[in-house]
């Protein structure tokens, strides 16, 4: 129920996965910070897939360059992140998550307050 809960909520609001994930891995499944970050990712990954296939046999237009430019950046920075984060004691991990978080938060909250005022 949880995968399902976090799924809309990332099709709904087009949020990125691992913002909605590894809070709910973390938070609903009792995962650690570092399991749920290596669940998010394989989650994400697939879910990737199926939203390309998705796109692809719809006829939806694609992009192949920015594609695969994303993907290509993605899995490089995936393999950094992951590489620094094994380095990184769990405790500051969940912190600069958390900062994270409530940056892009306030981010989204004044941006769109800006938007309504204007």
């Amino acid at each position: 129920m949880l995968g399902f809960i976090t799924g809309v909520a990332s099709g709904f609001f087009g949020a990125g996965g691992g913002f909605l994930i590894v809070p709910a891995l973390v938070c609903g499944a009792g995962l650690e910070m570092r399991e749920a970050i290596g669940t998010s990712l394989s989650i994400i990954f697939v879910n990737g897939v199926a939203g390309l296939v998705s796109y692809y046999a719809q006829g939806r237009p694609l992009d192949p360059l920015v594609t695969a430019l994303f993907t290509l950046g993605g899995s490089i920075g995936g393999v950094v992140g992951s590489s620094l984060a094994t380095r990184v004691p769990a405790k500051t991990l969940r912190a600069a998550f958390s900062t994270l978080l409530v940056l892009v938060a306030v981010y989204m909250i004044a941006t769109n307050i800006h938007a309504m005022l204007h």
